[in-house]
């Protein structure tokens, strides 16, 4: 008899948590409808006054596209808005999936980081059919109706290879670390610095070499060119990008020669930035674009249009260079003036590296009270 009671007992007690837990269960699956792919609320189960932006992005797991997805959110969070963050997972077919979803959702708006500019040609024109507006981030996507917010990269590295050039008194050896060859951007940054510095003659490019934005290759470039040139023979190194500077830094420290010649750079990732401030490794400008400042003027485009204004159909994404008093002095000193060849690039003329580091920690800072241009 007790041992039958106790089964009675134990039954029970089982069948009250199996009901906890698929209650549970049940929750769970319903907290994971409100929060669709992980970071804001799906329009079709939350109901406010909010405008609701659906983003397609090429990866939510790459560090760099969460620093995309935290600027976003800042903004978001700024101007009281949802976003529904999208992984395409590196798949052009996913995305055109995604963007297909945001659709038929019916959102208010829909952010695009295109893997192919013309593939997602068409379903662009299906949501601006559907009456919902659209933002191509990084890519000139030219469909009537989108918004594209491309990088001036060509004029940007024109103008860095301008302050390379007046920091070195228009004189001296300058390598340069590039990126992917074939990727768009990329390119045009080498074009822009190497048309730049071509116009100094006392100004020598010895070496270009492709790090493939891999930051094992960067170090083995930069292990060559110690090995190729010797001390005083490197007046400047530039990279593309800081992962590539900091895997270069390695090899400089491993071979002893830090603090020989200076760096210039582009991301204006925080430890770059922190280099500039505390004047380490002779790091001396990088140009901030930084992957939350991308994030947060996207999501304020985005944001914008949801709520119908209208804004012109290319806004160019500005960088700002981040330098010390001291370097803006002896650039502007030796000369050093802005040059525009094609668009306008920077946000301002330099930038502190502790306004940098301020816009890093919320880059909704920035851009919350931005206007677009007048056409």
């Amino acid at each position: 008899m007790r041992t039958g009671s106790t089964e009675a007992k134990t039954g029970g007690c089982m069948n009250r948590k199996g009901i906890l837990l698929i209650g549970l269960l049940v929750a769970l699956f319903a907290v994971s409808l409100v929060y669709a792919g992980g970071r804001a609320e799906d329009p079709a189960v939350v109901d406010d006054d909010r405008v609701t932006i659906g983003a397609a992005m090429v990866d939510i797991t790459n560090p760099f596209f969460v620093q995309v997805m935290e600027g976003g959110d800042q903004m978001a969070d700024a101007l009281n808005a949802n976003f529904i963050w999208r992984s395409s997972e590196g798949s052009l077919e996913t995305q055109l999936a995604v963007i297909e979803s945001f659709i038929e959702q019916g959102v208010d708006a829909i952010w695009i980081d295109p893997l192919d500019p013309e593939a997602v040609k068409p379903a662009i024109r299906r949501a601006l059919a559907a009456g919902i507006p659209t933002v191509t981030a990084a890519n000139l996507v030219e469909v009537p109706g989108n918004v594209s917010t491309p990088f001036p990269a060509y004029d940007a590295f024109y103008q860095l290879g301008n302050m390379v050039a007046a920091y070195l008194n228009y004189e001296g050896n300058v390598l340069y670390m590039s990126g992917i060859p074939g990727n768009w951007i990329l390119d045009q940054y080498g074009a822009g610095l190497e048309d730049a510095l071509a116009q100094y003659p006392d100004i020598n490019v010895p070496s270009v070499q492709p790090a493939r934005m891999d930051p094992a290759l960067a170090h083995q470039i930069m292990e060559s060119w110690l090995a190729t040139y010797g001390p005083g023979e490197i007046d400047a190194v530039v990279f593309t990008t800081d992962p590539d500077m900091y895997a270069a830094l390695e090899a400089i420290r491993d071979a002893g020669r830090e603090g020989e010649f200076p760096l210039f750079s582009q991301n204006g990732d925080l430890p770059a930035v922190e280099m500039i401030a505390n004047n380490e490794n002779e790091v001396k400008i990088d140009l901030l674009s930084h992957g939350a400042r991308i994030g947060a003027f996207n999501a304020l485009v985005a944001i914008r249009l949801a709520e119908g204004v209208d804004l012109p159909e290319v806004l160019w994404f500005q960088y700002a260079p981040v330098m010390t008093q001291e370097t803006w002095d002896h650039i502007t000193a030796n000369g050093y003036q802005m040059d525009v060849q094609q668009n306008e690039p920077f946000s301002v003329d330099w930038m502190s590296p502790e306004e940098a580091m301020a816009i890093i920690a919320d880059a909704a800072v920035e851009f919350v009270d931005w206007e677009p241009p007048v056409e």
